[in-house]
């Protein structure tokens, strides 16, 4: 029920977006919205990379390192089960690749395919903040650049320039995804989008790889944020971090989690989640008008951060910082009764 909450929450979100670029639409360039783009990254020769055993691709190549297929004829791939043979981890896949079985010098091991890349939540989520403020998605000629084949994505249109109509496609390319149904007859997931494999399919998270979730709404595994390889030589794997604000990432699922963050503690700003900052040792969300804040001593400031109304006293311009104050003695509540009329910390 959370799930479908949560999920009704975000496309209400994207909805209200969406309708942004009604007006402007009709006088754009009609265009269907892109669900995929293809992984052109490969070692070797378009991923001709002959071998005879796995030593002479551990001599030859920095990621594809196990000779795959018949002794004497077999192919250089990437290994998803180095840490424990025949054991597959997604985390040691890129985005745009799967973990598949394969055959390899007579047992079973699991190497990295590449597949398209697709839109998911947190793209869109990038997509929409990219927008909001006013910011542009780099666009390079690296094939094997994480980043590049993400934003190809968010340029919908294909101009190399990021605007309101990449945004409504944005939007578009991810509500209109059909993903994964079974097959009336046999009860079978079958994959409904060109870009996708039966083996993206799933009904439960158990039928997902390490480091990804199901979604139950299009039936696929998805892998929003954790953990990536990267198959740049001079690039170290690195972590895709959750856009939406107040979420943080279930590195076990691969899943952007809202969570609240005012049980969280803080000393500074940067202890909290994005969309949120350190107010007197809680993290607390940005606020947007007064009522967000404490009561109505606090106004919501042009930072969107709440701040003391400053006492009539006060000197003219004062702004009340509360990372400059330390508070020695904190209780989240108190109690008044006909005997304890007050209540006070020595």
């Amino acid at each position: 029920m959370n799930r479908r909450l949560n999920r009704a929450r975000t496309l209400g979100v994207i909805a209200l977006v969406a309708l942004l670029g009604v007006s402007l639409s009709a006088f754009a360039e009609q265009k269907d919205p892109a669900f995929a783009v293809e992984n052109t990254c490969e070692e070797g020769d378009a991923g001709l990379r002959p071998c005879t055993d796995s030593a002479s691709c551990e001599d030859t190549y920095q990621f594809a390192t196990l000779c795959v297929g018949a002794v004497g004829d077999g192919n250089c791939e990437i290994p998803c089960d180095s840490q424990e043979p025949g054991v597959p981890n997604l985390q040691e896949c890129s985005l745009g690749e799967r973990c598949r079985s394969r055959i390899a010098e007579g047992q079973e091991r699991y190497i990295c395919e590449p597949q398209p890349f697709r839109m998911d939540l947190n793209l869109l989520d990038l997509c929409i903040k990219h927008y909001l403020d006013k910011t542009s998605p780099v666009f390079t000629a690296n094939q094997c650049s994480l980043e590049r084949n993400l934003n190809l994505l968010l340029d919908q249109n294909g101009d190399k320039r990021f605007d309101l109509f990449d945004v409504d496609l944005c939007v578009l390319s991810f509500l209109e995804q059909r993903g994964c149904s079974a097959d009336p007859s046999t009860g079978a997931q079958e994959a409904k989008d060109a870009h996708l494999d039966v083996q993206d399919c799933c009904e439960t998270n158990d039928d997902c790889a390490v480091g990804t979730y199901c979604d139950e709404t299009l039936n696929i595994c998805q892998r929003d944020c954790g953990y990536v390889a990267s198959r740049e030589a001079t690039v170290e794997p690195f972590e895709r971090q959750c856009m939406r604000a107040l979420t943080t990432c279930d590195y076990a699922r691969g899943r952007c989690m809202t969570i609240d963050v005012t049980e969280l503690s803080c000393q500074v700003n940067q202890d909290c989640l994005t969309g949120s900052y350190c107010l007197l040792g809680t993290c607390t969300p940005n606020c947007y008008r007064a009522v967000d804040c404490p009561d109505s001593g606090w106004f919501c400031a042009k930072n969107n951060q709440c701040r003391a109304v400053p006492p009539p006293d006060a000197d003219e311009g004062f702004v009340f910082e509360p990372q400059n104050y330390a508070v020695r003695f904190t209780r989240d509540a108190l109690t008044l009764n006909d005997v304890q009329t007050f209540d006070s910390t020595q």
